[in-house]
C-alpha cells in the first residue's frame, strides 16, 4: 500500500515538474515574441472587441450590448483597462495567460487520455509554438474558445459526472462560458453535451438519472440568458447571435475560387453606429444592405448554398489536410485501424468523445463559414488521438521502429505552420532562403518582419504630437484585397480617439471622392501600403504627414 502511494506521489511530483517546465518555456518564448510582436495587430475584430470593453469600462451598457461580438473576451478586458492598462497591451497580456490556461488543460487531457509521459513531452513541446502563436499573433477570442472547450471536455468526460452535482453545476457554467465566448458555443454545447450522456450510458450501462441533465442544462439556460434576453430587447426579436444571418448573406458568403470582401470594406465610406465606436465594422448586418439566404425555400439560394458548403469543405482540406497535421492523422488512424481495428479505437472513451467532438466542430462550421482560427481546436485534437495511436501502435513489436519517424513526421508538419506564422507573419509559401535567415539570424528575421508594426505605433507618437486627436477620418482603398490598411487605420483610432469611416473608393474620379469626404465632414485621408492618392495630386493635394517608415501619407480634407 506504501510503494503504491509513493509510486503515485512520485507520478503527481512529475506531473508537476513536466507543467512547470512546460509553462516556463511557453513564457520564455512568449516574452521573446511579445518584446518584438507587441504591435503587431492584423485583425480588424481585435478593435471591436477592444471598442466594447472600453464602453464597458465607461458605463455605456446600451451601446456595449451588440448581437454581432460575444461579450466574454471585452469583459475580461475591462480589468486591465479600468486598471490604466493600454488597450492593445492589454489583449497581448490577456492572450498570453489564455494560452497557458489552455496548454495546462491540455496536459490534463493527455493524462485522461492515456498517453504515458514520452508522449505527453513530444506532444506538449509541439503544441508550443500553437500556444505562443495564437497568444501574440491572433488577437481574436478563438484562443479563449479553446480554453473553455477543454475545460469543458474535461469536465464532459469525467467519469462520475453523472453521480454529483458538482461536475453538472461546473459542465452548465463551462456551456455558457463557452457561449458567452462565441455564438457557436451555444450549439456546440448542447451536442457535446448528448455526445457526453450517450457514450456515458453506453460505456457504464448506468440507469439514467434525470437530475444532474436538469441541473447542468438548467443552469446553462439560465446563464445564457442573461445575454439573450438584452440582446433579444435591443433587436426586438429573440435574439441569440446576429452573426450566421451575416455570414449567410448573399454578400458575405463565399464560394470555391471566390476572393470576398465584405460590403462593409467595399462600399465606401459608412459612419460609425455611435459616437463610441471606432468604425462601422462593430455593426457590419445594421451598416450595409445584405440578401439573406433561404437554402430551404429558394431555389437558386439552395444551389448558392452548395457552393457555399463547398468552399467550407475545401477550406478545411487545405488549412488543416493538404500536408498538413491532418494528413498524417489519416495516415496513423488508416495504420491503427488496420492493425487493431475500429473497435479497438471506440474502445476508449475520451478518444471516441474527441473524436467526435472534432467531426461536431468542423461539420457546424462548414455549414456557415469556416476559417482556420474557427477550428484549430481539431488540429490540437487530431495530435492527441494520433499520439494515443502511435502509442498502441507501439506495442506491436513489428512496428515498434515505425513509430519513431512518424511521430517526428508528425511533429514536424504539424509545428511547420505556427512557426511560419511566428517568424514571417504568414502561412503561405515562403522562399527557402528565408528559413536560412531564421536558422542563423533569427533575431535580425524577427526585427524585419515586425519593423512596420513598430513604426505603425511611432507614426501614432508622430499623430498625438501634432494634436490630431478626435479627427474623423478614412482610407484609400488598396489596389490590392488587402484588410490591411483598415486595420492600421483601427490601429490609429484605438489610440487617437479618432472616428474611421471606411474606404474611400480609388476608381471614382476626385471630384467624386472630395464630394463623400466632405459629405461625411472627414477631417484627413490615410493612404497606407506606400501608395499614392494619385487622383488627390492630380487635382493639386500634397500629403501633411508623410511617414516612410510606416508607409502611410496623410491628407488634410477638412479645411478644402
Amino acid at each position: 500500500m506504501r510503494t503504491g502511494v509513493t509510486f503515485q506521489g512520485e507520478k503527481m511530483s512529475n506531473q508537476r515538474k513536466r507543467l512547470v517546465y512546460l509553462l516556463l518555456l511557453y513564457f520564455s518564448g512568449s516574452a521573446v515574441f511579445m518584446y518584438f510582436s507587441l504591435w503587431y495587430f492584423d485583425n480588424p475584430d481585435t478593435f471591436q472587441y477592444l471598442s466594447i470593453a472600453q464602453k464597458y469600462a465607461s458605463g455605456n451598457f446600451n451601446l456595449a450590448i451588440n448581437g454581432y461580438w460575444s461579450p466574454l473576451f471585452s469583459w475580461l478586458l475591462v480589468l486591465p483597462l479600468k486598471s490604466g492598462v493600454g488597450g492593445l497591451v492589454s489583449i497581448k497580456i490577456l492572450q498570453c495567460f489564455l494560452g497557458a490556461i489552455a496548454l495546462t488543460g491540455f496536459e490534463k487531457l493527455c493524462y485522461r487520455t492515456g498517453l504515458n509521459e514520452s508522449f505527453i513531452w513530444i506532444l506538449l513541446l509541439c503544441l508550443l509554438p500553437f500556444g505562443i502563436s495564437y497568444a501574440q499573433l491572433n488577437a481574436t477570442p478563438d484562443l479563449l474558445f479553446v480554453c473553455v472547450l477543454i475545460y469543458l471536455f474535461l469536465n464532459l468526460s469525467q467519469g462520475s459526472w453523472q453521480n454529483g452535482n458538482k461536475y453538472a453545476i461546473i459542465s452548465g457554467i463551462l456551456g455558457a462560458l463557452l457561449f458567452f465566448t462565441k455564438s457557436f458555443g451555444f450549439p456546440y454545447f448542447l451536442a457535446l453535451f448528448v455526445v457526453a450522456v450517450w457514450i456515458r450510458h453506453k460505456k457504464y450501462h448506468a440507469s439514467f438519472s434525470w437530475r444532474p441533465h436538469f441541473i447542468s442544462l438548467g443552469i446553462f439556460f439560465v446563464l445564457c440568458s442573461f445575454w439573450i434576453v438584452p440582446l433579444s430587447l435591443k433587436y426586438d426579436t429573440l435574439t441569440i447571435s446576429k452573426v450566421p444571418a451575416f455570414n449567410l448573406s448573399k454578400e458575405v458568403a463565399s464560394t470555391p475560387g471566390q476572393i470576398v470582401e465584405l460590403p462593409i470594406l467595399t462600399e465606401g465610406l459608412i459612419p460609425p453606429p455611435d459616437s463610441l465606436s471606432y468604425s462601422a465594422w462593430e455593426n457590419p448586418g445594421e451598416a450595409v444592405t445584405l440578401t439573406a439566404l433561404h437554402p430551404l425555400s429558394v431555389n437558386s439560394d439552395r444551389s448558392f448554398y452548395k457552393q457555399v458548403l463547398k468552399r467550407n469543405i475545401l477550406s478545411i482540406y487545405y488549412s488543416d489536410f493538404k500536408r498538413k497535421a491532418g494528413f498524417v492523422f489519416v495516415l496513423i488512424f488508416i495504420m491503427f485501424n488496420v492493425l487493431f481495428g475500429w473497435r479497438e479505437l471506440w474502445r476508449n472513451s475520451m478518444v471516441k468523445f474527441l473524436l467526435i467532438s472534432a467531426l461536431i466542430l468542423y461539420g457546424g462550421y462548414s455549414l456557415v463559414l469556416v476559417h482556420t482560427r474557427y477550428v484549430w481546436m481539431c488540429t490540437w485534437i487530431m495530435l492527441l488521438i494520433s499520439a494515443w495511436m502511435l502509442q498502441r501502435i507501439q506495442e506491436n513489436r513489428k512496428m515498434k521502429q515505425i513509430v519513431p519517424l512518424v511521430l517526428v513526421l508528425l511533429s514536424l508538419v504539424a509545428v511547420k505552420e505556427p512557426l511560419k506564422e511566428l517568424f514571417f507573419t504568414q502561412k503561405t509559401n515562403i522562399p527557402y532562403f528565408w528559413y536560412w535567415k531564421v536558422a542563423t539570424h533569427p533575431v535580425e528575421t524577427l526585427q524585419v518582419m515586425y519593423h512596420e508594426d513598430k513604426a505603425r505605433r511611432l507614426f501614432v507618437r508622430k499623430l498625438q504630437n501634432e494634436e490630431f486627436m478626435h479627427s474623423r477620418i478614412a482610407s484609400l482603398r488598396p489596389n490590392t484585397p488587402s484588410r490591411s490598411d483598415y486595420c492600421s487605420s483601427l490601429f490609429v483610432s484605438s489610440f487617437l480617439d479618432m472616428h474611421f469611416f471606411g474606404r474611400l473608393s480609388n476608381t471614382k474620379s476626385y471630384e467624386e471622392q472630395m464630394q463623400q469626404l466632405r459629405s461625411n465632414q472627414i477631417d484627413y485621408l490615410f493612404v497606407w501600403n506606400r501608395e499614392v492618392w494619385s487622383q488627390g495630386e492630380a487635382g493639386g493635394m500634397i500629403p501633411v504627414l508623410d511617414d516612410e517608415e510606416a508607409g502611410v501619407k496623410v491628407y488634410r480634407v477638412k479645411e478644402l
